[in-house]
């Protein structure tokens, strides 16, 4: 009887490790494999470049915007637009397009009289 008692513990002992080896951790965050990108791929003649305005700087006679995380000034290029004017929350390029530091709809403007 105790054999089997031994043989019973000696069994389970050795498959513990078998057995956890098949748990998964729940803490543990998920892995999805980043998508394959060819090096040749280009941008479809239909996608824009997005560009993100994620800061503004002024100071007495300096303006600069942070645009895709690079500084650029009044006059410069950002891709094929150039810089007219650097507003408080707003980049205003020479063909008329802006880019904005805060969505219309966080942010109301009033004009004084």
């Amino acid at each position: 009887m105790l054999n089997k008692i031994m043989l019973a513990v000696l069994l389970l002992c050795s498959a513990g490790p078998l057995l956890a080896a098949e748990l998964n951790d729940p803490t543990k965050p998920g892995f999805t494999p980043a998508p394959k990108v060819s090096a040749t791929a280009s941008l479809n003649a239909t996608q824009k470049p997005k560009w993100i305005l994620s800061g503004i700087q002024i100071k007495a006679q300096h303006r600069s915007a942070i645009i895709n995380q690079q500084s650029y000034q009044v006059g410069q290029l950002v891709g094929s637009e150039r810089i007219k004017r650097i507003l408080s929350n707003q980049v205003i390029f020479s063909s008329g397009k802006t880019l904005s530091l805060f969505d219309d709809s966080f942010v109301s403007l009033s004009i004084k009289d």
